[in-house]
């Protein structure tokens, strides 16, 4: 059950794995998949947007250190998923 899926339209979904903490409250999350995608917060909404923030620093760090090819007549844009 995603009870948040509705909430916050996307075209990507990402499996996410919430822990809860061990040294006191609130919980952790990790995306697998992408090392060092991991993230925490107070409560699970607070976490859920974490991850967000985290998955879009991991893919714009790896985004960062490619480089491309641009060939003339090429067109490069930034589009949300």
């Amino acid at each position: 059950m995603q009870p948040n899926s509705a909430a916050v339209p996307s075209l990507l979904t990402l499996r996410v794995v919430f822990h809860r903490n061990q040294d006191g409250p609130g919980y952790w999350a990790e995306v697998p998949g992408f090392p060092g995608c991991l993230t925490e917060g107070a409560t699970l909404d607070e976490t859920r947007a974490n991850v967000r923030e985290a998955f879009a620093g991991v893919v714009g760090a790896m985004q960062r250190q490619c480089e491309t090819e641009q060939l003339p007549g090429d067109v490069i844009e930034e589009i949300g998923l």
